[in-house]
């Protein structure tokens, strides 16, 4: 399973060996994972990289050619320009922060196979290269992940908030979910019985708070409040 130079060359790589197995890399600028396989497939012409995934995603079925080693939901091929080797580990922060969102968007696919499986295809392909229902949850979570950095200037955790004009609190979570799509914020409501969650939500944990303490809101709801944060004592 010859790996073309070229190809990579295309892609932005200056050798082979900088794309080698074993290397942490990051898949769409948001996937963390290690690279398991570099070269050729039968599938699909050119060099292709089997990434195993820190969190499930993937939407590869294993065939009758075993490229490498996979959990299922944790294995994708990709071509060489989508994968960016990571020399040094990421913060923990950030690497949770990329893990969360790639559990919220295969969360939301698997919703989406329970609707389409009413009625399945009568024949699936041994290997699935990209569907467009992956790459839709792709660049869906790409584009939440943007706009929770750019969300994290305005409001930093800890803001603190009017929610909906009725009830001060603090911001806690920025990000994606898994219990629906786009951008939500998670606030700790400042009296208790307020709100409707503990800071999770259908068992996913996003923040601690007191039961009814706390919500899930859009940007929409909120208005900004220049004071500084309250000090809260999550028992």
């Amino acid at each position: 399973m010859a790996v073309d130079d070229n190809e990579l060359a295309r892609a932005g790589w200056d050798t082979a060996d900088e794309m080698r197995v074993g290397a942490w890399c990051l898949v769409d600028e948001l996937h963390p994972g290690t690279v398991a396989f570099v070269g050729s497939i039968v599938e699909a012409e050119g060099t292709w990289v089997g990434v195993t995934l820190d969190a499930p995603l993937g939407d590869l079925v294993q065939g009758p050619i075993r490229y490498f080693a996979f959990k299922k939901g944790y294995g994708m091929m990709v071509h060489p320009a989508r994968v960016r080797i990571v020399p040094k580990p990421m913060s923990q922060s950030a690497r949770a922060e990329l893990e969360r969102e790639a559990r919220a968007a295969a969360a939301r696919r698997r919703r989406l196979r329970r609707r389409s499986s009413r009625s399945p295809p009568p024949s699936s392909p041994a290997l699935k290269l990209d569907s467009q229902e992956a790459m839709h949850d792709l660049v869906e979570a790409e584009k939440v992940a943007k706009l929770a950095r750019r969300a994290r200037l305005r409001f930093p955790i800890g803001t603190r908030v009017v929610v909906n004009g009725t009830h001060s609190g603090e911001v806690c979570f920025i990000g994606a979910t898994e219990f629906a799509h786009g951008l939500w914020f998670g606030i700790h409501l400042d009296e208790p019985g307020e709100g409707n969650c503990d800071g999770s939500i259908n068992g996913v944990d996003y923040f601690d708070s007191e039961p009814d303490t706390a919500v899930f809101v859009r940007k929409a709801a909120l208005v900004r409040i220049a004071s500084a944060p309250l000090r809260r004592t999550v028992v």
